[in-house]
């Protein structure tokens, strides 16, 4: 007849070892898929689909969004960079700023290298400042 010894010391910590990891792994895996399983959302009273079809404003179609705009910039605050691509779309320009700040430049009216552009009329911009964390904290709107 075998014998069953007792674990050692080191034998149990290292099987309470493999068991918490399993539990934290468990963890973190179905915290993963909670959240990139979330459904994102547009905002109320803006019209998504025609702002992303007018690229850098040259069918002059983002110029009569300006006022759903102005009512909106409130709520583009805080939003992920994620959130915000999938509002407004890619954006017309980026720019890298000190401290991984970036900005997120969208064209309002006509930009310089569309057919429609006028050279006489002041350019209309949407820039979107995000923090180093990917959180927008400023939404200005430039006449």
């Amino acid at each position: 007849m075998t014998k069953i010894r007792p674990m050692t010391d080191s034998q149990t910590n290292v099987r309470h070892f493999f068991t918490y990891s399993i539990i934290v792994l468990g963890f973190g895996l179905s915290l993963l898929f909670f959240t990139s399983c979330q459904e994102r959302k547009g905002i109320e009273g803006f019209d998504s689909t025609l702002w992303k079809s007018d690229r850098k404003g040259c069918q002059g179609l983002r110029i009569s969004l300006k006022n759903q705009l102005e009512k909106i910039s409130p709520q583009l605050k805080r939003l992920s960079n994620k959130d915000v691509l999938y509002v407004l779309g890619r954006p017309d320009k980026n720019e890298l700023y000190r401290r991984n700040q970036k900005f997120f430049i969208y064209h309002i009216s006509p930009a310089p290298d569309c057919d429609h552009y006028e050279a006489s009329q002041t350019p209309v911009t949407l820039k979107i400042r995000f923090n180093a964390v990917g959180l927008s904290n400023e939404v200005m709107i430039y006449d």
